[in-house]
């Protein structure tokens, strides 16, 4: 099956983007929600509980693992798929290049977490790709909140934005990663105060095409995964208003369970 890592809750806004690209595909949700979020922790903690978690998922029998968390993905880097020696994908490489090829002056934003904006990991992947693209970022901590209080059009909301906002706007991005999960419900919210002439760019589901061409060219092991469109939400805590939260992101009801230890 197909393992999805997540820090917290913010992963399953993910979810129905990951299911366009791969329909069918059993999913195995693990969300570190009695250590997580992560986005305001130190890079050696977000790193350490990234590693616990794939290997959690890999136990449970997870054979590609598609993280969610873009401050574990920050964090750990491209050392997940080295330890488990499983395929890893995560959503900065192909966030990176995405924004590439949408924006027309090289001007690129960013947002995100503290820890993600601090690692400068979109920075440094675009920088591979094009070293005369200039990146701008911003850490937005108070939207996941926002986002999992389910306050998408409420007036403080849009201020919020805004003010997160005018660093990258006084810069002329023409493109704005979405760093984070949290942020896809807020995506109309954000587009309106970054302007039309602002590409968005979900970096999660360029993530999924990615894993997706990749088991469309490894036939052999795309066969071994299951499909029959299981989705599981394991959760390391199940904390008072979960549920809730968990139906807003995720668009419908599903049953949280407690990861095994």
């Amino acid at each position: 099956m197909i393992g999805i890592l997540d820090g917290g809750l913010g992963g399953l806004a993910v979810v129905e983007s990951l299911r366009r690209r791969l329909p069918d595909y059993d999913l195995l949700y693990f969300g570190d929600t009695a250590h997580g979020p992560f986005g305001g922790k130190s890079a050696e903690t977000a790193a350490r509980f990234a590693l616990d978690g794939a290997h959690r998922l890999a136990a449970l029998g997870a054979r590609l693992i598609l993280a969610t968390s873009h401050s574990m993905a920050a964090a750990a880097g491209g050392r997940l798929g080295d330890a488990l020696g499983i395929p890893v994908f995560d959503p900065i490489p192909p966030g990176a290049a995405r924004a590439i090829a949408r924006s027309r002056k090289g001007a690129v934003g960013v947002i995100g977490s503290p820890l993600m904006i601090g690692t400068n990991a979109y920075g440094r992947a675009i920088a591979s790709l094009d070293a005369d693209a200039r990146v701008h970022q911003s850490a937005c901590p108070l939207l996941p909140l926002l986002a999992e209080e389910g306050r998408l059009k409420k007036p403080e909301t849009n201020m919020i934005v805004r003010k997160y906002l005018i660093p990258l706007k006084s810069r002329q991005i023409d493109a704005l990663i979405l760093g984070s999960g949290h942020y896809l419900p807020l995506a109309a919210a954000i587009g309106r105060k970054a302007g039309k002439r602002v590409a968005m760019i979900d970096p999660f589901d360029a993530m999924a095409e990615a894993a997706g061409r990749f088991l469309r060219e490894t036939p052999d092991f795309d066969a071994q995964l299951p499909k029959t469109g299981n989705l599981r939400i394991l959760l390391s805590d199940i904390p008072p208003g979960a549920e809730k939260t968990a139906r807003f992101l995720l668009g419908r009801n599903l049953k949280l369970e407690p990861a095994p230890r």
